[in-house]
């Protein structure tokens, strides 16, 4: 009996293992967006926003140029070089990677960090995101590990 393979159809688990861990973290970062920040418990919710930013999740980056930092009650703002920044929502551990950031969107941000508190922190985290991610298409989203 003769057995054709292919390098194109070569599954093998360990060719599957970094796939799926992808997979895991981008189901676990949105899903938790969805529930504990957002505060929907809708699993429609949550597979819409896995398949509009399959793309846009991302790992915390290990060697931040922090030029300068922000914190509040509920976010903490890291301010890097090259016109980039990470929000960071403390009780979810979940961060905005936000890049091409203009001067106005910067004190924006750090007006935030500083001012919401509670609720409307939660709320500022979900508009940004939203609006950063999907309308912008400035930024990713992660869990802090």
């Amino acid at each position: 009996m003769l057995y054709y393979t292919s390098k194109f159809n070569n599954f093998s688990a360990s060719n599957l293992k970094p796939y799926k861990t992808y997979c895991i973290m981008i189901m676990s970062v949105i899903e938790k967006f969805v529930k504990n920040i957002e505060k929907v418990y809708d699993n429609e919710e949550v597979r819409m926003l896995e398949n509009l930013w399959l793309k846009k999740v991302t790992n915390f980056p290990i060697n931040l140029q922090v030029v300068e930092e922000e914190d509040g009650e509920k976010l903490h703002l890291f301010v890097l070089k090259g016109a980039e920044a990470i929000l960071l929502h403390k009780p979810t551990n979940i961060f905005l990677y936000i890049t091409n950031l203009t001067s106005v969107e910067l004190e924006t941000l750090r007006y935030i960090t500083i001012k919401k508190r509670g609720e409307e922190a939660d709320e500022a985290f979900v508009s940004l995101a939203y609006e950063y991610i999907s309308f912008k298409n400035k930024a990713k989203i992660g869990i802090r590990q």
